[in-house]
């Protein structure tokens, strides 16, 4: 169980970072957050915003990860 929820981790945290995956399926109809903050920082050059979605996106992976940790120790 313990490498079943490493695995998880590991999978969902490259995972969030991914914006090739949502280009290549939704060509960019669907807005994700990678995709934003690509966006903002390479075409809109809005260094700001896309530092600010970065960090949310960042706070976001860690909840997650710190959520899948404490429910494998609690088992």
């Amino acid at each position: 169980m313990p490498s079943l929820v490493a695995s998880a981790i590991l999978v969902f945290s490259l995972s969030a970072s991914s914006y090739l995956t949502p280009i290549l399926i939704g060509a960019q109809r669907i807005k994700v957050l990678p995709l934003q903050i690509f966006s903002y920082g390479t075409e809109l050059l809005n260094w700001p915003v896309a530092a600010t979605l970065a960090f949310i996106l960042l706070v976001f992976v860690v909840a997650i990860t710190y959520f899948f940790a404490s429910a494998m120790s609690r088992m």
